[in-house]
C-alpha cells in the first residue's frame, strides 16, 4: 500500500507542475512588435496620418519614436511631420532595407517641421524605418512633444523634391 501511496504523491507533484507551467505560460505577457507597422496601398492616394508623442523622464532623456513604413523599390516614399509643439524641434531619420539613409532635422531655418521625399529606386522593397528623435538644434528638451506624421507613396517624387539619401 506504501509504494502505491508514493506513486500517487509522485503524480500529484507531477500533475501540480505541469498545472503551474501551463498557468505561467497562460499569464506570461504577450510578445509584440517594438514599432508600429504601417502600408499605404494606393499610390497617390491621401497620405496615412498617425499622431504620437515623446515623454521626456525625469532623467531629461528621450526615447525615439519608431515606426516602419513600406515602399516597392522604384516608389516615391513621403514622410512629413506636419505638427511640432511648442518647444518641441525633432529630427527625422529614414533607413531602407539596403540600408541608404535619409537624415532631415528642419525643413528650413524657419521650418523645424522635416519633411523627407525618399526616392527608393535602387533601396529595395521592403519596411523603411522612420525615427524621429530631438533635434541637435534643441537647447532643452521639453517636458513633452506631439507631433503629427503623414506617409504615402507616389509612382514617383515630385520634380526636383527627392532628397537624395545622406549614406546611399
Amino acid at each position: 500500500m506504501a509504494v502505491h501511496a508514493n506513486k500517487e504523491i509522485k503524480m500529484v507533484k507531477v500533475v501540480k507542475s505541469i498545472l503551474v507551467l501551463v498557468i505561467g505560460l497562460c499569464l506570461a505577457p504577450s510578445v509584440g512588435h517594438a514599432n508600429t507597422l504601417l502600408i499605404d496601398q494606393t499610390l497617390g492616394a491621401p497620405d496615412i496620418q498617425f499622431d504620437g508623442s515623446f515623454i521626456v523622464d525625469d532623467n531629461n532623456r528621450m526615447a525615439p519614436f519608431l515606426v516602419s513604413v513600406f515602399a516597392e523599390e522604384g516608389n516615391c516614399l513621403r514622410v512629413e511631420n506636419t505638427i511640432v509643439a511648442a518647444g518641441g524641434d525633432l529630427r527625422m531619420t529614414i533607413i531602407s532595407p539596403t540600408g541608404a539613409v535619409w537624415d532631415e532635422d528642419d525643413r528650413s531655418p524657419t521650418d523645424p517641421r522635416p519633411l523627407i521625399f525618399a526616392d527608393t529606386t535602387g533601396k529595395g522593397t521592403g519596411w523603411y524605418t522612420v525615427k524621429l528623435s530631438a533635434s541637435a538644434d534643441l537647447a532643452a528638451l521639453p517636458a513633452s512633444t506631439n507631433f503629427r506624421l503623414l506617409y504615402g507613396l507616389f509612382a514617383q517624387c515630385p520634380l526636383g523634391q527627392a532628397d537624395p539619401p545622406k549614406i546611399p
